[in-house]
């Protein structure tokens, strides 16, 4: 949607739940080796643009969406790291079943993670406090008053949802309740569609555009 629509106005991109496993890899390690992200080549990739496709690089967007998988509890959740005001903000549709406090305490990986990542690939500075680097986590935010899920199953659809609506910058509208059912169908048909336009039209894959060295480090790391 970001790619084709006319009317989406928000310089944004997204992850996959691939970073966010790696997020939480180094997380276990960077309190005791602030260097130890430097290692994370794949990590590094994300925020540079060259690891997903269709990705754009961070240091031109505002916005970037990631879906996460809460590590204690079976659950998608939606976080939306906003660059300019350096902060994250966490959309969560299962409020009566998974808390706050438990939400920040298992988003804490990504507001520690994410400044050290962009600071090692040179998008942010870090601060000088008696000489010695410091590197600030991000603001944490708990987005209220959500449509809320009826199951213990529905986590996929609301996370692509509240995506749409970040994107079209109507989350404030979004409807409460949410009819699953109808956002899958729409889901569906958006994806058809987008599917037949490709091959009436014609179309190049960004697999094309993707720098040589970044493709033959893939296959190097695939063993291919």
């Amino acid at each position: 949607m970001v790619k084709y629509s006319n009317t989406i106005n928000l310089r944004v991109t997204t992850t996959d739940c691939l970073f966010g496993s790696l997020i939480r890899k180094i997380f276990k390690t960077i309190s005791n080796d602030d260097n130890a992200i430097a290692d994370e080549v794949t990590l590094l990739e994300y925020p540079l643009g060259d690891y997903m496709h269709c990705n754009t690089p961070w240091r031109d967007i505002d916005h970037v969406l990631m879906p996460i998988m809460m590590e204690v509890h079976a659950h998608w959740i939606l976080g939306h790291f906003d660059l300019n005001k350096k902060c994250l903000n966490i959309y969560n549709s299962y409020g009566f079943r998974i808390k706050d406090r438990q939400l920040v305490e298992d988003v804490q990986a990504f507001a520690v993670v994410i400044p050290h990542l962009l600071v090692n690939i040179g998008f942010w500075k870090s601060n000088l406090v008696d000489g010695k680097e410091l590197i600030e986590p991000l603001d944490v935010n708990i987005i209220q008053h959500l449509p809320q899920q009826q199951n213990g199953f529905d986590c996929g659809i609301f996370v692509i949802e509240f995506a749409k609506h970040i994107i079209n910058q109507t989350i404030e509208s979004m409807p409460n309740p949410l009819d699953c059912s109808t956002a899958r169908i729409n889901l569906a048909t958006q994806l058809f569609k987008h599917g037949f336009d490709k091959q009436r039209n014609g179309y190049d894959t960004d697999r094309d555009n993707v720098v040589r060295n970044v493709r033959k480090a893939r296959r190097l790391k695939s063993g291919n």
